[in-house]
C-alpha cells in the first residue's frame, strides 16, 4: 500500500496499487488497479474498502482528507482505467489522475486525468477547500513542472501555472499555508522562471503564489547534488522541507544556515530537514541525518515534525522538535 491520510477523528485513509487476489483485514480483494480504504483509528480494522480496475498499473502518491470528510487521491495510472466514473482517458505512458470519494462509504464523487505525467503527483487543500496539486509533464521534447488549483466540488481547473525546464531532479512538492499562500518547492539542473525571472542552474527553489495563481516571491538555495523531498506548512505558517540528497559523487546543499555535505562514498545519500520563515522565506535551521532517505513528512498541531524513510537497518520514523 501507499500513502496515508488522517481524518479529524483519527480514522486513517489509505490508497495503493494492488494486483491479484488477497485480503485487507476481513475483506477479500480481487482486482488489478486502485484500492482505497478507510480504517478505524482505534484498531486499524477497515470500515469500508473500494477498488477500481487499472490492469496496467495504478500508483497513488498522495491521499488527502477534506473538512467535509471526503477523500481525494492523486497519482498516476497506465493504460485503461476506471476509478468509479467510467473509463479514464488513455495516453502513452503514465497519466496523472485525481479522484474524490465519499468518506462515509467510498462512493465516487468525481475523477479526472492530466495527460502524459510522470507517476508522482503531490497535493494539498487550501483553507477554502480547493485542491492544489503539483506534478511533472513529459511529452517528447516538452518537459515541464506544473501547479494547479482545482474546485473542490467537481475538480474543475481554476488556474494552472507551468514551469518549463529540463532535467528536474526534485519533482515539485506543494503545500498551502494558514494565510493566502501556496508554496512550491523544487530542485532543478537547468534554469527556469517561476514568475520572478530565470533561476540559476543547480538551485533548490521555494516559490510562493497567491490563491489566484499570482506569483509573490521566490527564494533560491545553492546545491550540488541530486535531491528529492516533501514540503509542509505548520500551524504558524512556517515551512518545512524534508528529503534526501547525494548521488554518484556525493554532494552538498545549503539552505542558508550552513552547507550540508554528504558523508560516505559514491552513491551515498543523506537526509535533510530544513525550516523556513513563513513571513520572508529565510531559513531558520537545517539538519542532516546520515545514511537515511526520508520519503514522507507531516506536522502535528504542536508544530512537531514527523518524518518517515529508510535506513540501512530498515524503516525509520522520527519526530523532531519545532
Amino acid at each position: 500500500l501507499g500513502p496515508l491520510g488522517v481524518f479529524p477523528g483519527g480514522d486513517v485513509a489509505v490508497a495503493g496499487g494492488v494486483y491479484g487476489t488477497g485480503s485487507f483485514g476481513p475483506i477479500q480483494v480481487s482486482v488489478d488497479g486502485l484500492l482505497v480504504a478507510r480504517c478505524s483509528g482505534a484498531d486499524g480494522q477497515p470500515r469500508w474498502l473500494q477498488s477500481w480496475p487499472a490492469p496496467q498499473g495504478a500508483l497513488p502518491s498522495v491521499v488527502l482528507t477534506d473538512p467535509l470528510g471526503d477523500i481525494v487521491v492523486a497519482g498516476a495510472y497506465a493504460g485503461p482505467a476506471d476509478f468509479g466514473g467510467g473509463p479514464m482517458p488513455q495516453e502513452p505512458g503514465w497519466t496523472a489522475f485525481l479522484a474524490r470519494y465519499g468518506g462515509i462509504d467510498g462512493s465516487h464523487r468525481w475523477s479526472l486525468a492530466t495527460p502524459a505525467a510522470e507517476p508522482h503527483v503531490q497535493g494539498a487543500f487550501d483553507r477554502e477547500g480547493s485542491i492544489v496539486a503539483a506534478g511533472q509533464f513529459f511529452g517528447g521534447s516538452d518537459e515541464h513542472a506544473y501547479v494547479t488549483r482545482l474546485a473542490w466540488n467537481d475538480g474543475a481547473v481554476l488556474w494552472r501555472r507551468e514551469f518549463r525546464a529540463n532535467n528536474w531532479d526534485l519533482l515539485p512538492s506543494v503545500a498551502t499555508g494558514t494565510g493566502v499562500e501556496i508554496v512550491l518547492a523544487g530542485a532543478l539542473q537547468a534554469g527556469t522562471d517561476f514568475g520572478g525571472g530565470p533561476m540559476s542552474a543547480g538551485a533548490f527553489v521555494l516559490a510562493w503564489y497567491a490563491r489566484d495563481g499570482a506569483f509573490l516571491r521566490a527564494r533560491m538555495f545553492e546545491r550540488a547534488a541530486q535531491a528529492q523531498g516533501r514540503i509542509a506548512v505548520d500551524p504558524h505558517g512556517d515551512i518545512v522541507i524534508a528529503g534526501w540528497f547525494g548521488g554518484w559523487f556525493g554532494g552538498t546543499i545549503d539552505f542558508g544556515t550552513g552547507q550540508l555535505t554528504v558523508e560516505g562514498e559514491s552513491w551515498t545519500y543523506d537526509a535533510f530537514v530544513a525550516k523556513f520563515s513563513g513571513v520572508d522565506g529565510n531559513a531558520l535551521w537545517s539538519r542532516q541525518l546520515v545514511d537515511i532517505s526520508l520519503a514522507n513528512l507531516a506536522i502535528d498541531q504542536r508544530c512537531s515534525i514527523l518524518t518517515a524513510g529508510y535506513s540501512p537497518v530498515g524503516v525509520l520514523v522520527s519526530k523532531l522538535a519545532p
